[in-house]
């Protein structure tokens, strides 16, 4: 009777396996998605080294502004401070802003500050430009690492799916040999 059962029950159980309980995904499929995680996670990589490289020239553009910043107000204030009449500036080179040759007339002093002021206007918006620039790609890093993500996960998805359809297969074969052996009994 026992022998009878187990018989039953494992020919019970092949007719509930006789409909598949997990799809198993083609090659072709598992092939693609696993290609597509590589593209996804090479877009990413793209992307940060893109969004890495916009922080650094906005950088670079800050240290600039935060040099020559000061060097303009200091080279504001040097005429009047040094007592020199017209707001002249001691002979040689420039203390305070390098790129100038001294004495300077009030009109090249003037015209000196007003460059350098309109230099440093350009940084500034340079840097406007490029800080956005930064917010761009930190927006396109964050969706590709997202799709890198989601690729990744359809295709752990799919090893899954393969996995379960093996299982399945795997318990199939052997329910039908219990089932043949116990016929045989």
């Amino acid at each position: 009777r026992e022998a009878e059962a187990r018989k039953a029950r494992t020919e019970q159980e092949l007719e509930a396996y006789a409909q598949p309980t997990a799809t198993r995904p083609t090659d072709n499929q598992i092939e693609a998605l696993h290609k597509a995680v590589g593209e996804a996670r090479e877009a990413a990589e793209s992307a940060d080294a893109e969004w890495q490289n916009q922080r650094d020239l906005v950088a670079e553009v800050r240290g600039r502004i935060n040099v020559l910043e000061p060097q303009i107000d200091r080279f504001g204030a040097a005429g009047a401070e040094d007592g020199y009449p017209g707001g002249g500036v001691r002979s040689g080179s420039c203390l305070v802003l390098s790129t100038l040759q001294c004495p300077l007339t009030s009109e090249q002093r003037e015209a000196a500050l007003a460059e350098a002021r309109g230099d440093l206007a350009s940084l500034r918006e340079k840097e406007a430009a490029i800080a956005d620039e930064v917010a761009k790609a930190l927006q396109t890093r964050t969706e590709a690492d997202a799709r890198a993500r989601e690729a990744a996960e359809a295709a752990q998805a799919a090893d899954r799916a393969e996995s379960a359809w093996a299982g399945y297969e795997q318990r199939r074969r052997d329910l039908e040999r219990a089932s043949r052996y116990r016929r045989g009994r």
